[in-house]
């Protein structure tokens, strides 16, 4: 499993960064502050949703609403691509070859771990090595294994937070509150009896209730009877008296309006004879109206004659002006004519030119790169040394091997001479005496010393031929990788020496067309604000000045017929304002005459009337004194019909009263039943509680303490031991085995380890006293052992500035390790500000810094 591609949107200080990784190892460069950093936070986002800068919404980009962090992950044959939306966690969603699996943060994160079997814990405290804690293992191996095997879920299961322990809460304020339960039980006994008692008396009162209505409602039929007949007198009164008073006030109108009479009779016959001597006047308002027309048309021909005059005369003016501008409008069209069929040619002129100045740049840049590798060593001299060192070290441990077999059968012959019990040689037969026997095993304690010593320079020089062919082992290796550059850069710059001969052949070409082009838009500079006022006056034209003249006369000839129109009209008019006096007044009149002729015809018409309301006026005034109604009578017995029914409501409402506190009690007492039964419900469940409280206390001892949690542990040990030793083997170091005794701890104990190393001698070596080369290869095998152990597949590894606070000696120690590691992790991915990991990676990716925004620039991948 690798990660192939990961994309970041408005992702802390990237906008918009899409990062490749390709080959094995991946060095992520740049300054501190640049956003390398940043690359690994997106990944562990993507993967887990996690964010080790705090709230997940500090992981936006300041200043943006929304960002987007998007992986690519290659499992055999199949590419996962997973999409996170750092604000809508709704949006987050995976896919497999392109086809959607999994919607949603939730199911994302079920799916990643389900699928691509990448475990969060694992991976954090494993192979995903945070700046400066590739050591921490060491310390902090209890802790990471209690994590990963969610061993803290058992200390958290029986703390005192728990859910064992809430759970045994639970059962006892349950208990307590069972024995409230028996209190509150016999309460509500007492409850019920009293209540009972009460709905007996409320019952009794009710019966002595619904006598006293029965009684009531009989007073009340005796009175609404005599009530209801001297309502129907009352409105029969209201109604004549209201018809009454009504007639009185019509006869005093029409009186008023018979006195009158005469007086409206006379004016009427006035205005008629006025009227009938100023009849000419009829038909002199459309006179006056046709004058006033015929003046408003008067007034607009007027206005068009000025307003056409001041055209023509502005109209001549620019067609002179356009005349003289003709000659340099033409000629600025033909020059802008010849300056766009050319402009192609200067524009890519321009652009060649500044391609040119790039290209001699980027020459200069390389040919000083080429100068600063400076001289490189023989890599075949490199090659035959360590050929030789080789071979120099088999023989070594050839002459090692048969030196330690004589030191062996020294040995045996010392032990032989220490168990003969006879004084006879055990080999030949001979006689052996004392001094033979002891001459013979000084001579072999003298050679086992010297073997000894021999052995110990025999070890001694391997230790140097190692030490020596480690040097030229990284010498070779920054030989290659200068060798590799030096070639890429050869191909670089002979690449760029034929286009930089391309680009000024081609810009030879040009030449001639770019210097008519800056010519021309000299000219056209000149030309261009004459050409602009010749389009202001291009439109104007000798045949619409002649139309315009042709309808300024036909004006003047419709003005003058106008004019004499008018003159006629006031011949018959006279003087129009007293023309127009005399018409007001003779209007007036007739308006007030068919008033008059109005009023004249309504009095005639209430002349007849009066007498018939006089005799209506008589006739209801003895209807009134028949029905011999009396106002206070009746008040009286509404007043005692409504203290009545008061009585009587008050009686009812007394009744419901007592009706529904019945009811209410009744539904109380079924209620107290109830509960009553409920509450035996519940006491019953005390001995189940009391059992039940027995076991969690027990099982809370059962899981507490450290035991079970070593016991787990240990299955695991051997798991990880036996990963870590077959990962150490790959690295070539001096020791044959490692071991890791510890515990796990409890709750208040810290947990302890124990790590050990083991020589060739067996001897046994604590982790402290290691080389810091040696502490680095067992922390990176212990992790990669640990996830090994959890996990089907480890696909990558990610270091975060893994050289930081180390000197130079252990740098190249740690790069060591890391080309080892290859055999192992298929894909490491490394984030530094030093330039000695980009000699071992097979793809560099810069990130640099411009303003508060990364910017990443990629390559140099070495197949």
């Amino acid at each position: 499993m690798k990660i192939e591609k990961i994309f970041l949107q408005n992702f802390l200080s990237h906008e918009s960064s899409e990062i490749n990784f390709k080959g094995s190892i991946n060095a992520i460069v740049g300054q501190n502050g640049a956003g390398k950093t940043s690359i690994i936070d997106g990944i562990v986002f993507s993967l887990f949703s996690e964010s080790s800068r705090g709230n997940i919404k500090n992981l936006v980009k300041k200043g943006k609403s929304t960002g987007i962090v998007q992986t690519e992950i290659r499992d055999g044959n199949n590419l996962y691509l997973i999409k996170r939306d750092i604000v809508n966690s709704s949006n987050d969603f995976i896919a497999k070859n392109n086809i959607g699996i999994a919607r949603g943060r939730k199911e994302v994160d079920r799916k990643i771990q389900e699928i691509l079997k990448l475990d969060k814990d694992i991976l954090l405290s494993t192979v995903i090595i945070r700046q400066g804690e590739i050591e921490n293992i060491f310390k902090e191996l209890p802790d990471v294994l209690k994590k990963i095997l969610k061993i803290e879920n058992l200390e958290k299961l029986t703390s005192s937070t728990g859910p064992l322990y809430s759970v045994q809460k639970e059962i006892e304020s349950e208990l307590k509150y069972l024995e409230n339960r028996k209190i509150e039980y016999e309460n509500k006994k007492i409850e019920k009896e009293k209540l009972e008692k009460e709905i007996e008396e409320s019952k009794k009162k009710l019966e002595d209730l619904e006598i006293k209505k029965i009684e009531k409602e009989k007073e009340i039929k005796d009175n609404s009877a005599k009530f209801d007949e001297l309502k129907r007198k009352r409105d029969r009164y209201l109604e004549l008296t209201g018809r009454l008073y009504s007639l009185i006030e019509r006869k005093k109108s029409v009186e008023k309006d018979v006195d009158n009479y005469d007086k409206i009779k006379s004016e009427k016959e006035k205005l008629e004879k006025e009227i009938e001597e100023n009849s000419y006047l009829e038909g002199g308002e459309s006179l006056l109206s046709e004058l006033h027309e015929l003046r408003k048309s008067e007034k607009s021909l007027k206005d068009q004659l000025n307003t056409l005059e001041k055209e023509i005369e502005e109209y001549e003016q620019n067609l002179a002006k356009k005349n003289s501008l003709e000659d340099d409008a033409k000629r600025y069209e033909e020059l802008k004519e010849r300056k766009e069929k050319i402009e192609e040619a200067y524009n890519e002129y321009n652009s060649l030119k500044s391609l040119l100045n790039d290209k001699l740049k980027r020459k200069e840049k390389i040919e000083n790169e080429i100068k600063s590798l400076g001289s490189i060593p023989s890599l075949d001299n490199v090659n035959k040394e360590i050929d030789n060192i080789e071979k120099e070290i088999d023989n070594l441990q050839n002459s090692k091997g048969a030196i330690k077999g004589r030191k062996e059968q020294l040995i045996q012959i010392i032990k032989n001479l220490e168990n003969i019990k006879e004084n006879r040689c055990p080999v030949c037969g001979r006689e052996l005496t004392e001094e033979h026997r002891k001459k013979i095993k000084i001579e072999a304690e003298t050679e086992v010393k010297d073997i000894e010593k021999k052995l110990s320079d025999i070890e001694k020089k391997v230790e140097e031929l190692r030490a020596r062919k480690g040097e030229l082992s990284n010498l070779r290796l920054e030989i290659i990788s200068k060798l590799t550059k030096l070639r890429k850069l050869n191909e670089d710059l002979t690449r760029i020496s034929q286009e930089v001969q391309d680009i000024q052949t081609k810009l030879k070409e040009l030449e001639k067309s770019y210097n008519e082009y800056s010519e021309i838009r000299e000219k056209l500079t000149l030309l261009e604000p004459k050409y602009k006022e010749y389009l202001k006056v291009s439109n104007y034209d000798e045949r619409a000045l002649e139309e315009k003249k042709n309808r300024l006369g036909l004006i003047k000839a419709e003005l003058d017929d106008l004019q004499k129109r008018i003159k006629g009209l006031l011949e018959k008019i006279g003087d129009e304002r007293e023309f127009e006096g005399k018409l007001k007044l003779y209007k007036e009149n007739k308006n007030k005459l068919e008033k008059l002729k109005e009023e004249f015809i309504k009095i005639e018409s209430e002349k007849n009337e009066l007498e018939k309301i006089s005799k209506e006026v008589t006739e209801l005034e003895e209807e009134i004194r028949q029905l011999n109604f009396n106002e206070e009578e009746f008040e009286n017995l509404n007043k005692k019909l409504e203290d009545l029914n008061n009585e009587r409501i008050a009686i009812e409402k007394e009744i419901s009263t007592i009706e529904g506190k019945i009811n209410a009690s009744r539904d109380l007492l079924i209620n107290l039943n109830s509960e009553l039964n409920k509450i035996m419900e519940d006491l019953n469940k005390i001995p189940k509680l009391q059992n039940a409280i027995n076991k969690v206390e027990k099982l809370r001892k059962i899981l507490s303490g450290s035991g079970l949690q070593n016991y787990i542990i240990s299955i695991f040990k051997s798991r990880i031991e036996n990963n870590l030793n077959d990962i150490l083997n790959m690295f070539n170091l001096s020791f044959s085995r490692v071991t890791i005794n510890f515990e796990i701890g409890g709750k208040t104990q810290k947990g302890k380890v124990v790590i050990k190393a083991y020589n060739t001698a067996g001897n046994d070596l604590d982790i402290e006293s290691l080389s810091g080369g040696e502490r680095i290869s067992i922390a990176l095998a212990l992790r990669i052992a640990i996830a090994k152990s959890l996990m089907d597949e480890i696909g990558f590894m990610i270091m975060d500035e893994p050289t930081i606070h180390l000197d130079e000696e252990r740098k190249k120690e740690l790069l060591n390790v890391i080309k080892y590691s290859m055999n192992i992790i298929p894909q490491i991915i490394i984030v530094t500000h030093d330039d000695e990991i980009k000699e071992i990676s097979d793809y560099i990716i810069s990130v640099t810094k411009k303003g508060d925004k990364s910017i990443v620039k990629q390559g140099e991948y070495i197949d």
